[in-house]
């Protein structure tokens, strides 16, 4: 969908790797991962602006924390039936399997920590463990997880069991043999289908509660987008945009004049809906302009793209996210979801929910000793 979104400023983008595409076909889109070119990245624009970013890359997050920013991958990443920041097991999976490091001692299913009613095992944190990283930072985010899954049970959010059996199907996909799938499930230190399936409905309960927990203001508006790279186009489609809003106010139909108008193939096959989304994705004109406009209003707004004909059509409100990328470009979104992670661990830590069973240095070993350079004699 060709729409005015602004990934970050004008911060880089971070691609999926190749594990990330990996997982992603577990949750059944390997289409996030095709190579396509920005539809409306004209020659008269730098590469600098391009509107937004593309399906194959996940927009950098503005939250200091890098805990937070771990855990807000989570909540996002298993929802990829969106295009979205991250594989859909990038919590199982954080890194290259080959560049995992290795705990010493005991087997996956040892519990090395108790969350409530919930259980942290060696394997899961080998799963999450790079080398180089704070075991302690590792485990910390492990136990906000945890935290977020089960207040999700506990507000009696249910799992899509379909949606697993989708995910589960599109990872035997990617090996032709089931002895292929058993040693991919051990190479990721997951012991049994059941595990694997375990995992996956808490990813699903940690994505529900972060999208539905975390509100912000949020407008919902369509377009009908003329494009435009030079100022002779800028002329040109001006005269155009407003021959339409002449048609719009005569009476005539918003959604089929973006079907047959709007140069945003996306967005116009479903009448120029642009959805629910927070301030701070689109581009600044397009923003200012939705925050700022009443319900019904129509207004004529030029970007870098050409001329947005824009209509809001519901009242602001205070919501949760229907598109998890949407909510990875909000530092507002962000800003609530560590606050509520925090006070769940709070809260968590005043009741003695959280049990830490073995010594937090013991579960990664020291790193190898190099051996001494030969040196010369003067």
């Amino acid at each position: 969908m060709i729409d005015p979104r602004n990934p970050a400023g004008d911060e880089s983008t971070e691609h999926f790797d190749e594990q990330n595409a990996l997982d992603a076909a577990t949750a059944g889109d390997n289409s996030v991962f095709e190579d396509r070119e920005d539809p409306i990245q004209a020659a008269d624009v730098p590469e600098d602006d391009a509107p937004y970013a593309a399906d194959d890359t996940a927009p950098k997050m503005t939250s200091d924390g890098k805990s937070s920013r771990r855990l807000m991958l989570i909540g996002i990443s298993v929802i990829v039936l969106i295009v979205i920041i991250g594989g859909s097991l990038s919590f199982l999976f954080t890194g290259p399997m080959s560049q995992r490091g290795q705990i010493s001692g005991g087997g996956n299913t040892q519990v090395i920590a108790n969350v409530g009613d919930l259980n942290i095992t060696r394997g899961e944190f080998l799963r999450n463990y790079t080398p180089g990283q704070d075991a302690q930072e590792t485990l910390d985010e492990l136990i906000m997880f945890k935290l977020v899954v089960q207040e999700g049970q506990k507000s009696g959010k249910e799992v899509n069991q379909a949606e697993i059996d989708e995910q589960i199907n599109g990872l035997r996909a990617q090996h032709d043999d089931p002895d292929n799938f058993t040693e991919f499930l051990k190479q990721a230190n997951i012991d049994s289908e059941t595990e694997l399936r375990s995992l996956l409905a808490e990813l699903q309960l940690f994505n529900t509660m972060v999208l539905d927990h975390t509100q912000v203001e949020q407008a919902h508006s369509r377009h009908i987008l003329l494009q435009a790279s030079s100022a002779d186009d800028f002329a040109q489609r001006k005269t155009e945009a407003e021959d339409i809003i002449a048609q719009l106010e005569g009476g005539a139909d918003f959604a089929t004049l973006a079907q047959e108008r709007s140069e945003d193939p996306g967005s116009s096959q479903t009448g120029g809906d642009l959805g629910w989304v927070p301030r701070g994705v689109f581009v600044p004109e397009f923003d200012q302009a939705i925050f700022s406009m009443e319900p019904g209003e129509i207004r004529l707004v030029q970007s870098q793209f050409g001329w947005h004909i824009i209509e809001l059509q519901e009242p602001r409100q205070e919501r949760g996210f229907d598109n998890p990328q949407f909510f990875m470009q909000s530092p507002a979104a962000q800003a609530v979801f560590e606050t509520w992670v925090k006070d769940l661990r709070a809260k968590a830590e005043q009741a003695n929910q959280i049990d830490v069973l073995v010594n937090v240095t013991d579960l990664v070993p020291p790193p190898p000793t190099l051996p001494a350079l030969p040196t010369t004699q003067p």
